[in-house]
């Protein structure tokens, strides 16, 4: 089995853009309060006629009802790293049984209009290894893991979402919480 077997796609950026983000979403030490961190990088900021070019960085945080719980925006500085960070109170923390994702957007904009936006989800959750114990959200767990090699008679190393659902479905029927690819 050869050639390309997983999805190809070819997109375009605009000569200055977002080359690279950095995000920490953690809990503080109640597991009740959210650590938003994010640091943004840029690609391709050059001085014209001697100046430099000016771009704000901005971002946009929802909660899955589409409430706005953070947002901020900042020009870029001379580094091309924006760095952000707040706290935000009483989040819904993610776990495997309570998977919860917040909507982050973050716009890239040259004199306010809007050049380059990504969308990305991002969860909070503290993961912590307190000598040989495994905690997730202060709750010690138990890995249970297997192997998983990914194929199918018929369509050799492509494998549909839907039958990687139903294996992991199987998995978690059967108590597994960790895959390794």
């Amino acid at each position: 089995i050869s050639g390309i077997e997983r999805d190809v796609a070819i997109y375009s950026q605009p000569s200055v853009h977002i080359r690279d983000f950095t995000i920490v979403s953690t809990l503080d030490e109640t597991y009740r309060h959210g650590i938003f961190k994010m640091d943004v990088e840029l690609a391709g900021l050059q001085e014209k006629g001697g100046k430099k070019q000016k771009y704000e960085v901005a971002y946009t945080l929802k909660d899955a009802d589409g409430n706005v719980i953070a947002e901020d925006a900042t020009i870029v500085p001379a580094l091309q790293h924006s760095i952000f960070q707040t706290n935000i109170p009483n989040v819904h923390a993610w776990s495997a049984e309570t998977p919860y994702l917040y909507h982050l957007q973050i716009d890239l904009r040259q004199a306010g209009k809007v050049v380059e936006t990504i969308p990305y989800h991002v969860g909070f959750r503290s993961i912590e290894i307190d000598g040989s114990l495994l905690r997730v959200n202060g709750k010690p767990i138990k890995v249970k893991g297997v192997n998983i090699h990914e194929h199918n008679p018929e369509t050799g190393h492509y494998v549909t979402e839907e039958l990687m659902r139903k294996d992991f479905e199987l998995m978690k029927q059967h108590n597994i919480n960790a895959v390794r690819l």
